[in-house]
């Protein structure tokens, strides 16, 4: 029997449930804060090499992947330009 807010669970399979759920949640959470935090690093970097961002490139970083911003990160490494970054 577990206590959520002011509601006791008193079913085991609904308790399983509600559980599993929150487990659920709780790992795309953390995925939204990895893309989050990959996101911030790369217009840090982004903002230091090449200066202010326009709301194109912005809009680019909002809407990557996770796989993606990865690879902009490490394309960063060795870009001379902007156009580099972003290259497949």
């Amino acid at each position: 029997m577990a206590l959520f807010g002011y509601l006791v669970i008193r079913d085991p399979a609904v308790h399983s449930m509600l559980a599993e759920r929150v487990i659920s949640w709780t790992e795309e959470w953390k995925q939204d804060g990895i893309l989050l935090g990959e996101a911030k690093t790369l217009r840090r970097l982004l903002n230091r090499r090449f200066g202010p961002l326009s709301e194109d490139i912005e809009g680019k970083i909002s809407q990557a992947t996770e796989q993606q911003l990865e690879l902009w990160v490490d394309n960063f490494v060795d870009a001379k330009t902007l156009a580099e970054v972003s290259k497949s």
